[in-house]
């Protein structure tokens, strides 16, 4: 079942998936998002592109900066390539 918010928390993630896309086109795999006051990695968020590189880290380190100044809660992310997030994908699913 999906449920519809409006919170600040949303509105920020939200945000940042725009950024996100838009700043890394193609590159942009997801976004994993736990609640705010959750954690994978010390991060409440998990970017995952194509390939990590100097470009790609810059990018989403402005974008989530950005997002940070704009809202009332704070985005950690954790920056994987997909190849990492294959590896560790069955460890997240099984830390609901």
């Amino acid at each position: 079942m999906y449920k519809l918010v409006n919170d600040e928390w949303s509105k920020a993630v939200s945000e940042l998936f725009q950024l996100l896309s838009t700043s890394l086109k193609d590159r942009f795999i997801m976004l994993i998002v736990l609640d705010e006051d959750s954690f994978v990695y010390d991060s409440n968020v998990l970017v995952v592109v194509d390939k990590v590189d100097d470009e790609v880290r810059d990018r989403v380190a402005e974008a989530v900066i950005e997002v940070n100044s704009h809202h009332d809660c704070t985005i950690s992310y954790y920056l994987l390539s997909s190849e990492e997030y294959e590896k560790i994908r069955g460890t997240i699913k099984g830390s609901k």
